[in-house]
């Protein structure tokens, strides 16, 4: 094993924060793009710990089971999600990436699908962003 690029109190630190960011924002129920702007911004700061564990030289535990990771109900399939369909197909896929690398031992492979799922995220939040000022200029 190679010499440590950052400290594993430090890595481990992080990877707490974020694990705790990443699961209020699943939970939460605040407005759709604001949700989804948390989301995105909570699967960011998991694949920037888990780049900093990997640094660190801390070995993922893969989670068994974690392949069938689903959306909150608001975000799955069937439920009521705004935005275009393509996108969302985006989502899923990028989930179900997310559910695969939980399994596997690569930290590098799940920070990249945590980046993934941001990117795809951020995408959806801001096409609730522009329904909702379109929605607005037409009222208003």
């Amino acid at each position: 094993m190679s010499k440590a690029m950052v400290s594993s109190a430090l890595a481990r630190d992080r990877l707490r924060d974020a694990d705790t960011h990443w699961q209020a924002a699943m939970r939460a129920h605040e407005g759709y793009a604001s949700r989804l702007r948390d989301l995105a911004a909570a699967a960011e700061e998991e694949s920037r710990a888990l780049t900093l564990a990997q640094l660190a030289n801390i070995p993922w535990q893969p989670i068994p089971g974690a392949s069938g990771l689903e959306a909150p109900v608001d975000l799955a399939k069937g439920g009521d999600r705004r935005g275009p369909a393509a996108v969302w197909t985006r989502f899923d896929r990028a989930l179900a990436q997310l559910g695969t690398a939980l399994e596997g031992d690569s930290m590098r492979t799940l920070a990249g699908a945590f980046e993934q799922l941001s990117l795809v995220v951020n995408e959806l939040a801001d096409a609730a962003e522009r329904q909702v000022s379109a929605a607005q200029r037409k009222t208003g």
